[in-house]
């Protein structure tokens, strides 16, 4: 069977900011043309929050729908 859709991958970006005590997340995309875009944008904003000494993690979005873990910090895998 050929599919006709381009899938996008896509990365997911979770924080816990311990100063307003609250959990945030952002979505990455690999930009057309450019490998691995996405997850650059999203460890280039990790690093800020790893700089705050916040728990983060980067999941992947896999195509059957479930999330792989890609990388994290400071307990991060746990959120």
């Amino acid at each position: 069977m050929i599919q006709n859709t381009v899938m996008k991958t896509r990365f997911i970006l979770t924080w816990r900011d311990l100063d307003a005590d609250n959990l945030a997340e952002r979505e990455f995309f690999n930009e057309k043309g450019k490998d691995h875009s996405g997850s650059i944008a999203a460890l280039n904003l990790a690093s800020v929050i790893d700089g705050h000494c916040w728990p983060w993690k980067i999941e992947k979005v896999l195509p059957e729908g479930g999330k792989e873990l890609t990388s994290h910090n400071w307990g991060g895998a746990t959120l």
